[in-house]
């Protein structure tokens, strides 16, 4: 509504740029540690169970993110067929609201207490709801699905990365780390190739039916893969 779309790229590699400095200047830093080495005394812990580790969190984020991704290509779109608000303004604000909830999020959580990864699950279900209230079709509900989305998909992708580190060991954090990403990436590189297509066929409210499946089996994989039991959820929900 304000200015030429041309100018988003621009936008984005200023932010790409801010990035970089905020990296720099987090690295340089005294808060954290970053030039500190640390000695792992139980050498191997067995590597907490060998590598099997990294190949069920990439498989179980990789349908996250297939799944998370497959919602925003077409999202603008069918936010305005939907929506009585004939504005791109309003379309941006109800696109960014998943980020602005997972910034207020993070706000929180560095504030409280460290979380279980039993949470893992209720998050999961809470993606769900939202993807579900998301796919109503009616525009006050869609809003609603995207703040329940937002803080759902925030924590869960938080916990599956503190889940990584935690079964890893330092001196193995960017190749585990970079494993892994390569499962997520190529969640969202199969999202990307194939939302046009269920879009075509099924129309614009078929990627978050798509995606709260992925959710659901994402669940499902959880709890199979890292063996959870079922009385340790209603601990957390309890809590």
């Amino acid at each position: 509504d304000f200015i030429h779309t041309s100018y988003i790229f621009l936008i984005m590699a200023a932010g790409d740029f801010i990035q970089m400095f905020m990296s720099m200047y987090l690295l340089k830093g005294k808060k954290y540690k970053t030039a500190s080495v640390v000695e792992n005394h139980s050498e191997v812990k067995n590597h907490k169970a060998s590598k099997l580790f990294i190949v069920k969190i990439g498989l179980i984020t990789l349908i996250l993110y297939f799944s998370d991704f497959l919602i925003r290509p077409f999202f603008s779109k069918y936010w305005e067929v939907i929506s009585i608000y004939n504005s791109k303004f309003i379309t941006g604000l109800v696109y960014a609201i998943p980020a602005v909830v997972a910034l207020l999020a993070l706000w929180f959580s560095n504030k409280g207490n460290r979380q279980s990864f039993n949470g893992v699950v209720p998050c999961l279900l809470i993606g769900i709801v939202g993807l579900l209230l998301q796919g109503s079709q009616l525009d006050s509900v869609v809003i609603v699905g995207r703040i329940i989305y937002g803080w759902a998909v925030f924590k869960g992708v938080v916990l599956f990365d503190t889940l990584l580190f935690e079964l890893s060991t330092p001196e193995s954090y960017a190749t585990d780390y970079s494993k892994v990403h390569f499962f997520q990436n190529l969640g969202v590189l199969l999202a990307s190739f194939s939302v046009g297509i269920l879009v075509d066929y099924q129309g614009l409210y078929i990627p978050f039916t798509i995606a709260g499946i992925g959710f659901f089996i994402t669940l499902i994989c959880y709890f199979f893969l890292f063996k959870v039991k079922p009385s340790s959820i209603f601990k957390v929900a309890t809590n």
